[in-house]
Order: structure tokens, then sequence, then C-alpha cells
């Protein structure tokens, strides 16, 4: 029961295109904070706020890759 090469190198292409997600969606959310501290909310006020504008868009992102991510790791 050897790892095949060819699986190994997909499961690092998984990981890295899910940094990636999550790394876009972390950006995301700092320039939703940003801007709404530049409108003159303060840091808590700004983190709330944005973090409910933005959940939507993060868990659609997250509901759309762990499935995909899940059976790889079932079936491989």
């Amino acid at each position: 029961m050897g790892i095949r090469a060819e699986s190994v190198g997909s499961r690092y292409c998984r990981f890295i295109a899910l940094f990636g997600i999550a790394l876009e969606n972390g950006l995301v959310l700092v320039g939703c904070f940003n801007q709404l501290l530049e409108e003159g909310l303060s840091i808590e006020e700004a983190s709330i706020k944005g973090a409910c504008l933005r959940l939507r868009a993060v868990l659609m992102t997250a509901f759309t890759t762990l499935p995909r991510i899940n059976t790889d790791i079932v079936f491989s």
C-alpha cells in the first residue's frame, strides 16, 4: 500500500488552493474593516459590522470548497 506520487502532488495542490481561498477571504475582510474604519466606526464596531457584511460571501466560498476536499480525502 504505497503512496502514489500523483496523489501526494494533488493533495499539495488542493492544500495550496484552500490556503489561497482562506487568504483571499481574509484580505476581503480586512479591506471591508478598513473601509468601515475610514467611515469613522471604532475598531470594535468595524470588526462586527464588517464580519456581518462579508459573512455570506465567506461561508459560500467555504461551503463550495469543503465538499470537494472531503470527497478527495474519502476516495483517495
